[in-house]
Formats: C-alpha cells, sequence, structure tokens
C-alpha cells in the first residue's frame, strides 16, 4: 500500500516534536552543563508544532473523510483518551500526594488540568499533559465550525477573530477565576491551532514557497522562542511558531516552478535575513546563541538550494525511512504522555546513572509498545462498537 506523500513528512515531524519533549525533560536531570542542555530545551516549541500540525491535519483528514460533529468528537475521544487515562493513573499512583491531588483527580480525568495557568493542579511528575486540556477544547470548538457534514469556514473565520482578539487581550489583562482564565487561554492558544486548520484550506498558496525557503521558515522558530515577549508557555510564542512551521506541512510534492524558483529563493533568502535580523537584535538569548539562531535558518535554506533538494527528492530520502517513519508517528502520543513519571520513578530510585538510563528507557519503549498496538486497540474497538449500537 502507497503511503499519502504527505504522511511521511507529518508522522516524521510529530515523532521528532514527540522526541525532543522527551529530551527537553531528561536532559536537565542528568547534570549536564548548561550549553548541552540548552540544545535540547526547546519542549515547549515542539508542543506549538503539535498545535499547528493538529489544526492542519484535522483539516486535511476531515476533506479526506467528512462526518457529523458527533462522529468527529467521539473519534478524536477514542484517539486520546484511553492512553491520556492510562498515564494519569500511572502519575497518580507513582508519586501520590494528598493535599495536591485529592481535590483535583476528577478535574484531571476529565482532562480539565489546566484550569490553573499555572499547571499546578496536574501530578508534579507529569506536568506534560497541561498541552491536552487545550487540545481537546480546540477539538470542541472546532466540532461548532462542522455544519451537516462539512466545515463552516465561515464559523472558523469567526473563531480565527475572536482567537487573536483573545490573543492580544491575554497580554494585557489578569483573570482570577479559573474558568474564565481556561476559556480565554484556550482562545488564545487556539490561533496556534487555526493557522495550521488554514494553512491547509490555502494550500495552493503556500505550494509557491519554494521548498528551500519552508526548510529556512521551519528553522526560525528557535530564534523566535527566544525573544523577550514570548514566554515559556505563552500563545503568543505559539502563535508565532505556527506562522514559520505551518507552510512546511504544505503540498508542492510532485514539481516546482523551476522558471522563477531561483528569483524565489533569492527573495525568501534576503526575507529571512531581514526577519532573523530584526530576531538578533531583540532577541535575550545570548550574543553567542543569537548568532546561532539568526545563521541556522538562512544556513539550512543554502544547504537545501545548493543540494538541490526538493519537495520531491526529500519524499524520495524519506521513503527510504518509512516503516520507521510511520511507526515515531504513531507512537508519538503515548511517548508524550507516558514519558514523565517512568523517568521521574527511575531518577528517584537509581539517581543519574546508566542503569537508570537504559532501565528507564526499555521500560517506556515497552510500555509504548504495549499501549499503542495492543490495548489502544482492543479499547478503541471496543468504544466503536459501543457507540455504533447506540447510534442503531
Amino acid at each position: 500500500m502507497k503511503v499519502n506523500q504527505k504522511l511521511l513528512l507529518l508522522e516524521l515531524i510529530r515523532g521528532c516534536a514527540a522526541i525532543i519533549v522527551f529530551l527537553s525533560h531528561l536532559i536537565p536531570k542528568l547534570g549536564v552543563a548548561p550549553e548541552l542542555r540548552n540544545l535540547f530545551n526547546y519542549g515547549t516549541e515542539a508542543v506549538a508544532v503539535f498545535f499547528v500540525l493538529s489544526g492542519y491535519v484535522m483539516s486535511y483528514s476531515f476533506q479526506r473523510k467528512p462526518r457529523t460533529r458527533r462522529s468527529f468528537l467521539v473519534s478524536r475521544l477514542i484517539r486520546i483518551y484511553p492512553a491520556y487515562f492510562l498515564a494519569l493513573t500511572m502519575s497518580l499512583i507513582l508519586l501520590w500526594d494528598d493535599e495536591v491531588y485529592s481535590s483535583h483527580i476528577l478535574l484531571n480525568y476529565l482532562m480539565l488540568g489546566s484550569l490553573d495557568q499555572g499547571v499546578v493542579r496536574l501530578p508534579i511528575n507529569n506536568l506534560a499533559l497541561w498541552s491536552i486540556t487545550y487540545e481537546m477544547m480546540f477539538y470542541y470548538l472546532f466540532s461548532l465550525c462542522i455544519a451537516k457534514g462539512e466545515i463552516s469556514l465561515l464559523r472558523a473565520g469567526i473563531w480565527t477573530s475572536v482567537a487573536f482578539i483573545f490573543l492580544i487581550l491575554m497580554r494585557g489583562v489578569e483573570i482570577d477565576f479559573d474558568l474564565i482564565r481556561l476559556v480565554s487561554q484556550s482562545l488564545a492558544f487556539s490561533l496556534t491551532w487555526l493557522i495550521g486548520f488554514w494553512a491547509h484550506q490555502m494550500e495552493s498558496s503556500f505550494m509557491k514557497i519554494p521548498f528551500t525557503a519552508k526548510a529556512g521558515l521551519f528553522f526560525s522558530l528557535f530564534a523566535i522562542s527566544r525573544l523577550p515577549f514570548t514566554e515559556i508557555i505563552s500563545p503568543t510564542k505559539f502563535a508565532l511558531i505556527a506562522l514559520v512551521s505551518a507552510p512546511v506541512f504544505c503540498g508542492g510534492w510532485d514539481s516546482e516552478n523551476k522558471s522563477n524558483s531561483k528569483v524565489k529563493t533569492l527573495l525568501w533568502f534576503c526575507f529571512l535575513v531581514g526577519i532573523n535580523s530584526v530576531i538578533f537584535i531583540y532577541s535575550e538569548a545570548t550574543r553567542t546563541n543569537s548568532i546561532v539562531y539568526f545563521a541556522l535558518p538562512l544556513v539550512v535554506m543554502m544547504f537545501f538550494a545548493v543540494s538541490g533538494i526538493n519537495h520531491r527528492r526529500s519524499q524520495e530520502i524519506l521513503r527510504n525511512f518509512e516503516k520507521l517513519i510511520l511507526h515515531m508517528g504513531r507512537i508519538s502520543f503515548v511517548l508524550y504522555v507516558m514519558h514523565m513519571p517512568i523517568m521521574h520513578v527511575f531518577l528517584g530510585l537509581f539517581g543519574e546513572t546508566l542503569f537508570s538510563l537504559i532501565g528507564m528507557s526499555v521500560t517506556i519503549f515497552a510500555l509504548i509498545i504495549l499501549v499503542e498496538y495492543i490495548v489502544q486497540p482492543r479499547i478503541s474497538l471496543l468504544l466503536r462498537q459501543k457507540f455504533s449500537r447506540k447510534v442503531q
């Protein structure tokens, strides 16, 4: 069976993002040099990529297979909740604290653990779950844009306008009430998701961007994350990352307009020099790191231009690792929600030892295989049968 051309790149990005989140949590606990820790300190940036990728994939999959509002929400819950439930239960069992968790268990199981902006309601050994609350809120909001089995672009447009307004408001307004804060934060963060959604809806426009420029734009996210107004978990930071990463997901896989690709590449190179100069000036990173951030997108763009790697060639390269990439994408969610409690257990019991790292890696890998390839399919089948009987 031939894999869709877009799928491989999307799955590769999804898998790499999950690995980056894992490393961003692991490396700081190993007592390594700060310089090495900084190389892997991009966990929240990877989550931002998850958000924008989710919006793109939802539009893409809905276009291929339209569905009702109910079937969409059911399919999302079946895919997310079993692994989330297991991860949360494991987290609570492995590190129980009556004072912290007893009054928040129900909220966590309802995927409302991020009611508080500081995500302190979540199990301290699995703070990665903070994003699941927002991800589900995106799906609930998206379901409101479904009318008679089709996406209402008018409703999506209204949602986008509201999300942008809340993105601006959240930068200057402090909200004390948890529920209002959750809704406000969800709307502000949803702009990242929506950028991915609109990237697919307007894919023909993004196809005109040369592949080299897309690659350069994508690597600009490392520098954007070090701007002074982009806090560690900030809707503004996530939206900016979405703007530079979304074009990479878009098509143009079969061919490129060779008649003007060199001109376009030069213009995009100048554009990247401009925006990265601004980032360099205002970056809060050290001057040495800022130079790296400034140069990285340009070096990546020149590499792809000189090597002649375009959409078609990139797909040929990815197909050599097709099975590995598909497995990486498939296990990404389970890796994301389950790695932290296992990591805490092994580091707590055995410290920063080789045995701890090996045991942790083997346990996480075994757990991922068990959940994703054995438990999840059986639970999904059971739930789908149950929901289908209710419909009948």
